[in-house]
């Protein structure tokens, strides 16, 4: 496993724009929005410094503990860089959305239903774009019976599925940009089902060809 030194600098750059934040930041801070974009719920501005820097320290504890629990773990090697670029890419997303949070506390004009929805597709992307090099695991990748009890349908499907994923991805990024908010929630929660349909049922095309060319 490659070092995890951006990963815990990530971390520390959202603990310390909490530390500066601090002394500005009002008693209530916007937490939450609304499929319209407006604010449905405040927290305290501890809740504000604190929930997403030790929502990332937690990701990251996970993420390290992942490999040692899959009983595959000796295919993680395979793909460390890989792997790492995912707690990356993750940890980055939720760091943007730390400051997008604290600059809406600071009284700041910010859009954030289109903030957000550019950051996910282009997560979405990111992640998409290196899917077809994961390894078999149960944790990280498209799982699915077909796609664990096969070395093949597991490549042919997370690449194939890391292409949807990519698409989607800046199909998000177009709706955040030019649409209404309302739209970018619909074309998130849209893409995310078909993503997951599309993995599963293509999944089980490959197996069902792969099986029958081995017979």
């Amino acid at each position: 496993m490659r070092s995890t030194r951006l990963s815990v600098i990530l971390i520390g750059l959202a603990a310390l724009a909490s530390v500066l934040a601090w002394f500005w930041l009002p008693a209530q801070v916007p937490m939450h929005y609304n499929v319209a974009g407006e604010v449905d719920r405040y927290g305290s501005k501890w809740e504000a410094v604190l929930f997403m820097p030790l929502l990332m320290l937690g990701l990251l504890a996970l993420f390290s503990l992942l490999p040692r629990l899959d009983p595959r773990r000796e295919n993680y090697a395979a793909f460390a860089p890989t792997y790492q670029l995912i707690i990356n890419a993750t940890l980055l997303f939720l760091l943007l959305m730390h400051g997008v949070l604290l600059a809406v506390g600071l009284g700041l004009v910010v859009d954030v239903p289109r903030l957000v929805g550019v950051a996910a597709g282009v997560l979405f992307a990111m992640l998409g774009n290196v899917m077809g090099r994961v390894q078999q695991t149960w944790f990280v990748g498209v799982r699915t019976p077909w796609t664990l009890s096969d070395p093949e349908v597991w490549r042919r499907t997370n690449r194939v599925s890391g292409r949807v994923m990519v698409a989607a991805g800046l199909l998000i990024v177009l709706t955040a940009l030019f649409l209404p908010t309302v739209a970018v929630l619909i074309v998130v929660l849209a893409s995310s089902l078909f993503l997951g349909t599309f993995a599963f049922a293509y999944s089980y095309v490959v197996w069902k060809q792969t099986a029958a060319t081995r017979q």
